[in-house]
């Protein structure tokens, strides 16, 4: 039970006798001021209006109406859902790059695949460009999935390993039948976190607001939806308060969802449900301000109540509403109806085909003038085959009725209301590839590119709405992962896994969308990529102040921007580049001049080697030339040594002769004188 009178010093009675009045006439003014233009709307894009004259004539419906819608549909959707990262984080620093890209894939991945955002940015923008504005509700959804099993007879050691993992629950009972080890049986559940961001579309019929506000956020705001009574009580809310709720099917036959059904659903069979709880109830999701704390000032608080009973009351910043408005009106929280602004186009060119088309038919088909009794059988006239015979009894006795003819300005105002539309809407011929004139041998491929762009100014105003749209779901989305997403996850990024921990992001953030809307803009914008990355390329000096980091960031986003989102199938992060290796022929001619190098070396040492060979036998001729000198001295030397001995010896014997003779007898010395 809400304890409102000590909380907000009311109790409930009175705090729904302030709200219900309020609501009540948000929703009055919405069903009455807005409704009936969105049906009406519904049924023009429906091909439903206008409706024929008289029976008898033409039955056709220009599609004026469901072209402009689905033409700027298409054109918005291919920009903004085209998987070209249009709306990203702004890093707040060098340092934070990664981290804003990695919180940009992240959000994106929850807002377009988790919440499939193609269909969700399809039906706003439809539900715009036919109702004025169009809406999206983002909560964070808590909520678990049990998985139950049985097992028996299983061992402890396994029982033990189930009770151990965070996520199971088990209720197991000891088998008293187990006979060599203890065994257990019973159940055990895994719990499944399904909990997440939740984006959808909010029909129009079931938004509400105070239209009497400039802004939704100055006034009482809001939700209504048909649930069950089981849907309450699955929910949480008590039974007896749910048992209080008047059943209601009012919006289930709302004219606006009739419209909208009419082709595939019988609104005049009432469907009585098979029990008391799977009544249909209406439960209110209110945001109104009120001041209730008693110092004057007020606050914005969220309500879910339903018949007069109050579920839910909290104080809250905001709503948890985006509406897309594409044509801005000032001073006004509702836009310009886009769908409205063609309807005179289409029931013009409608009212004039239909007259061409009766006029053909009826001067195909003439109404004929008979001379009373002039024809035998007047069936015979009546049967409108081709070929057939006609007997008449005079011969002027029948003749065509004439008809006026055709006013000759009926086609020009057709082509004029053609260019009325063009410019109502902003959807030329030119940007639906419709105009033959434009391309041909006279027009440059240039000049059809500048018609077309400037053509589409109307609709760049458009996609910049939607735009500033985006950019408050992206920020949106990211505050609520931020306040409930406290668990770690593994999300693939960029073909890698990786740790997504929302507790460490930066708490504020800004968003950049980038706006390429025109007709091969998108092909422009990567060819500036190409272009910059042919200019580091080729020019070294430009690619000094562009590391490899750099590069390869330059490198990836101009592949994403030529519609290749898995460029890691094609590339590898710098960090895997191998050092380069060297040039083969720079290598051939290295060896050639090592070669050389060596041939000079070797040639140099011969010739070394010969000159020392010649310097050695240089030395050796002096050594020899002066060991001769040396011997042929010593030599003299011992010649004249030999003769001065000789000499010597000779003085000696002469000597010893002498005295030999002086002692010898005389007739020894006589004989020795005069020998024989």
């Amino acid at each position: 039970m809400l304890d409102t009178k000590k909380k907000y010093g009311k109790t409930e009675d009175e705090i729904m006798a302030l709200v219900d009045p309020v609501v009540s006439r948000a929703t009055t003014w919405v069903d009455t001021q807005l409704s009936s233009e969105r049906s009406r709307m519904q049924r023009y894009y429906d091909g439903q209006l206008p409706k024929r004259q008289h029976e008898g004539s033409s039955s056709y419906v220009s599609s004026d109406v469901y072209d402009g819608i689905e033409s700027m549909k298409s054109q918005l959707l291919e920009v903004f859902a085209g998987g070209h990262d249009i709306v990203r984080f702004k890093p707040l620093n060098e340092q934070d790059v990664e981290v804003a890209r990695i919180e940009t894939a992240y959000i994106s991945d929850q807002i377009f695949n988790e919440n499939h955002g193609f269909d969700r940015f399809s039906d706003v923008i439809d539900d715009s460009l036919k109702n004025r504005n169009g809406y999206i509700q983002y909560y964070w959804e808590t909520c678990v999935e049990r998985d139950e099993h049985t097992f028996e007879r299983m061992p402890l050691e396994d029982v033990q390993a189930l009770a151990a993992q965070e996520d199971v629950e088990i209720d197991a009972e000891f088998d008293e039948d187990s006979v060599d080890f203890p065994t257990y049986s019973g159940t055990w559940t895994r719990i499944i976190d399904k909990s997440g961001l939740r984006v959808e579309n909010v029909p129009p019929e079931e938004y509400f607001s105070d239209g009497t506000k400039k802004k939704r956020q100055d006034g009482t705001r809001g939700r209504k939806t048909l649930k069950t009574r089981a849907d309450l009580i699955n929910e949480g809310y008590p039974r007896k308060k749910v048992d209080l709720i008047p059943t209601t099917n009012e919006l289930e036959y709302d004219s606006e969802r009739q419209e909208r059904d009419r082709e595939t659903n019988d609104f005049g069979i009432k469907s009585n449900p098979a029990q008391a709880e799977l009544e249909q109830v209406m439960l209110y999701e209110t945001f109104i301000p009120l001041s209730l704390k008693g110092d004057g000032k007020s606050a914005l608080y969220r309500m879910v109540h339903s018949g007069g009973v109050l579920f839910e009351m909290d104080e809250v910043e905001h709503d948890n509403f985006l509406d897309f408005m594409p044509l801005r009106r000032p001073h006004s929280q509702f836009g310009n109806n886009f769908a409205k602004r063609i309807v005179p186009t289409q029931n013009a060119r409608t009212v004039l085909t239909r007259a061409i088309l009766d006029h053909t038919a009826t001067t195909t088909n003439p109404r004929w003038t008979v001379l009373n009794n002039s024809l035998a059988n007047p069936k015979e006239l009546l049967d409108n085959r081709l070929r057939g015979i006609v007997n008449v009894k005079a011969r002027d006795g029948i003749g065509v009725l004439p008809y006026p003819n055709m006013n000759p300005f009926t086609f020009q105002t057709l082509e004029m209301l053609k260019g009325n539309k063009e410019e109502t809407t902003g959807i030329s011929s030119l940007s639906q590839g419709l105009n033959k004139d434009a391309i041909s041998t006279q027009n440059s491929a240039g000049l059809v590119d500048n018609l077309i762009t400037v053509s589409q100014t109307r609709q760049k105003i458009v996609a910049r709405n939607f735009a500033m749209f985006l950019s408050d779901l992206f920020l949106a989305c990211r505050k609520l992962v931020l306040e409930n997403e406290s668990r770690r996850k593994i999300f693939e990024f960029d073909n890698s896994f990786q740790n997504i921990d929302p507790k460490l992001w930066t708490p504020t953030r800004k968003v950049q969308v980038s706006l390429h809307v025109g007709y091969g803009e998108q092909e422009k914008e990567a060819a500036k990529f190409a272009q910059l990355w042919g200019m580091l390329s080729n020019d070294p000096k430009a690619s000094m102040f562009c590391p490899p980091d750099k590069q390869y960031k330059l490198l990836t986003d101009g592949m994403k921007k030529n519609g290749f989102p898995n460029f890691a199938d094609y590339t590898i992060t710098p960090d895997q580049i191998k050092p380069p290796g060297p040039d083969p022929m720079e290598m051939k001619k290295l060896e050639i001049e090592d070669k050389k190098a060596e041939a000079a070396l070797m040639q140099a040492k011969a010739a070394l080697g010969k000159a020392e060979g010649h310097h050695e036998i240089d030395t050796l001729k002096v050594q020899v030339s002066q060991m001769l000198a040396t011997i042929k001295e010593f030599t003299a030397q011992r010649d004249a040594d030999r003769k001065d001995m000789d000499i010597a010896n000779k003085v000696n014997v002469a000597q010893r002769e002498i005295e030999l003779l002086e002692h010898a007898p005389p007739a020894a010395q006589k004989a020795i004188i005069s020998p024989a």
